[in-house]
C-alpha cells in the first residue's frame, strides 16, 4: 500500500505541477487528485517541495534512460548524432509533462535549489557529449562542436515545439497566419546538424 500511495502522489504531483507549477499546485489539490490524505505528502516526501523534487528527478531519469535506449542500437557516431532530434522528439512525446515542467522550472524565481534540481538533467547531456566525442575521435566531424550548445539547441527547440500548441493555434487563426506541423522542427534540426557538423553535409545513404 505504501508504494501504491507513493505512486499515486507522484502521478498527481506530476500532472498538477506541470499544469500549475510548484507555487500554483496546492497540497489539498494534489491529495485530492491522488485520492489520499494530504498528511501522506509530508510522510512520504516531507512536504510539497520534496514531492516536486522527486517528480522532477524521476522525469529527468526517465528521459535520460529512454534516450539511451532509443539511441543504443546505433553504433556509428554519425548516425547516432543525426538520430538525436527524432529520438528526443519521441521521448518528449512519451513524457508529455516534461516540457511544461522544465519550462516552468526555468521561468520560476530561483529559490536557491534550482541548480541542484536541474543537475538531474546531466545524464542526457552527458549522453550527447559522449557521442560527439566519439564522432570527433573517428574524424567524422567537420569542426569541433560544443555539446552543451548543441543540447540546448535540440532541447530548447523541441521542448518549445511540444509546448507551443496555443501559439500555433492562435497564429493559424490570424488572417494570413502561418500553419504547420509541430513535428516539422525535427527534419529541420536534422538538416541543420548534418550541414554544420559533418564535412560537406553529405547524405548518409542508410538514412
Amino acid at each position: 500500500m505504501t508504494e501504491a500511495t507513493r505512486a499515486q502522489l507522484l502521478e498527481a504531483g506530476r500532472v498538477l505541477f506541470a499544469g500549475q507549477g510548484l507555487e500554483g499546485a496546492r497540497v489539498d489539490g494534489i491529495a485530492r487528485e491522488a485520492g489520499v490524505n494530504k498528511a501522506l505528502i509530508n510522510y512520504h516526501f516531507r512536504g510539497k517541495a520534496g514531492l516536486y523534487e522527486r517528480v522532477l528527478a524521476d522525469l529527468f531519469d526517465a528521459v535520460g534512460r529512454d534516450l539511451d535506449r532509443a539511441l543504443a542500437p546505433l553504433a556509428d557516431p554519425r548516425r547516432r548524432l543525426l538520430a538525436w532530434p527524432a529520438a528526443l522528439w519521441e521521448v518528449l512525446g512519451h513524457h508529455r509533462d516534461f516540457a511544461p515542467l522544465l519550462l516552468r522550472e526555468l521561468a520560476a524565481r530561483d529559490d536557491g535549489d534550482r541548480g541542484r534540481r536541474l543537475a538531474g538533467a546531466a545524464p542526457a547531456f552527458t549522453l550527447l557529449a559522449g557521442t560527439l566525442a566519439q564522432a570527433e575521435a573517428a574524424g567524422a566531424l567537420a569542426r569541433p562542436a560544443d555539446p552543451l550548445a548543441l543540447q540546448l539547441l535540440l532541447l530548447g527547440s523541441l521542448v518549445l515545439a511540444r509546448s507551443a500548441a496555443p501559439l500555433r493555434e492562435a497564429l493559424a487563426a490570424a488572417p494570413g497566419g502561418p500553419r504547420g506541423d509541430e513535428a516539422a522542427v525535427v527534419p529541420l534540426l536534422e538538416r541543420l546538424m548534418e550541414r554544420s557538423l559533418f564535412e560537406g553535409g553529405a547524405q548518409d545513404p542508410e538514412r
